[in-house]
């Protein structure tokens, strides 16, 4: 017999914290094998309700349950709804004498009644069938084309022999405890452009608002002349990462307070790269006095608000000024106007 520690564990704990266990998934699973284990099949406390001598035992439930102690185990208890409302009676009870582990297949209406009538009082697992820890590695092709539940759709993309070659290659992975389909293992030094990243950022990985606000006060002594929200270093150096080669040009049409200059610099430095950057600002007092200043302070160094030298980052950058708008907000274009560039090299 193959042995199921996962389920006889979960069983084991559900029983020492609930009043009701119940036993659910698809047939021939295993779900009658694992209850023989906390009650015997001869014991008077094991009802088998395909069994027609135990069916006629429970014609008066009230009066088969109420006396028995211990673990009462209900197999195929869908055959007979009408036992909820009697467990639950009995499982209320105090002190209580028994518990009662019930079976029954993986069907809806089995697992709304538990659910509703035994509300409170019910713990339910559902057994599947067998994992590839408790077949073995080399069950798994057997496992998979016999045994298993393989997900709709694709999910052989290779031959059974380089199957056993992946296999062997510890190529394949069907999840920390086996349960899932197998999937092709990849390393990580196999990969150009690493992991695919997470959908969610965490705070500690990318940084806050607010901590990009103290670093800002830190780079201009103190005070600011900012009033939005910066945007942290560590988001936008986030991006770059993903989004971004050593020689690609980088746009933010909304410079702000400088950030994705100061990411961009600091990134090359990091990987010897060179990208460059175009920031775009219509305030003038901010582009000037706080984009500018703060992409100054960052390449060349600076001394914080605590008086301690920051070494720069390298790197420089053009301060350019356009001519006044061509364009009208009705879209009619002026075009005696010629264009202007005014630049300042820093």
């Amino acid at each position: 017999m193959i042995k199921r520690p996962y389920y006889l564990s979960a069983i084991r704990t559900a029983l020492s914290r609930s009043r009701v266990v119940v036993l659910t998934g698809p047939r021939q699973v295993g779900k009658t094998t694992l209850a023989r284990e906390f009650c015997d099949v001869d014991s008077a406390n094991y009802f088998d309700l395909e069994d027609p001598a135990h069916l006629a035992a429970l014609d008066e439930p009230m009066t088969a349950l109420r006396n028995l102690e211990g673990t009462v185990v209900i197999d195929e208890v869908q055959l007979r709804p009408e036992l909820f409302p009697v467990i639950r009676v009995l499982a209320d009870r105090k002190p209580q004498p028994a518990k009662f582990l019930i079976l029954g297949s993986a069907a809806p209406q089995l697992l709304r009644q538990s659910s509703e009538t035994l509300a409170g009082r019910v713990e339910i697992i559902e057994v599947s069938g067998f994992t590839l820890d408790e077949v073995g590695l080399e069950m798994q092709v057997q496992h998979w084309l016999r045994g298993g539940f393989p997900p709709k759709g694709r999910c052989w993309a290779v031959t059974n022999d380089r199957l056993q070659e992946l296999i062997a290659d510890n190529r394949i992975w069907s999840g920390a405890h086996g349960r899932n389909v197998p999937r092709l293992k990849k390393f990580l030094h196999e990969t150009t452009k690493g992991l695919t990243p997470q959908t969610i950022w965490e705070a500690e990985g990318v940084g806050t608002t607010d901590s990009a606000t103290k670093s800002l006060l830190q780079k201009f002594g103190g005070e600011s002349k900012f009033d939005a929200t910066p945007k942290p270093v560590g988001l936008i150096d986030r991006i770059l990462r993903i989004a971004t080669k050593p020689g690609d040009l980088v746009l933010d049409s909304f410079a702000g307070s400088g950030t994705t200059g100061h990411a961009v610099m600091q990134l090359n430095k990091e990987d010897g790269g060179n990208r460059r950057f175009i920031l775009v600002e219509m305030d003038k007092n901010i582009c000037q006095e706080v984009t500018a200043e703060r992409l100054r302070r960052v390449s060349e160094g600076y001394e914080n608000s605590s008086g301690k030298a920051v070494e720069g980052l390298g790197g420089g950058f053009r301060f350019a000024t356009l001519a006044e708008a061509r364009l009208r907000q009705e879209g009619i274009i002026f075009k005696q106007l010629p264009y202007r560039l005014k630049v300042d090299v820093r």
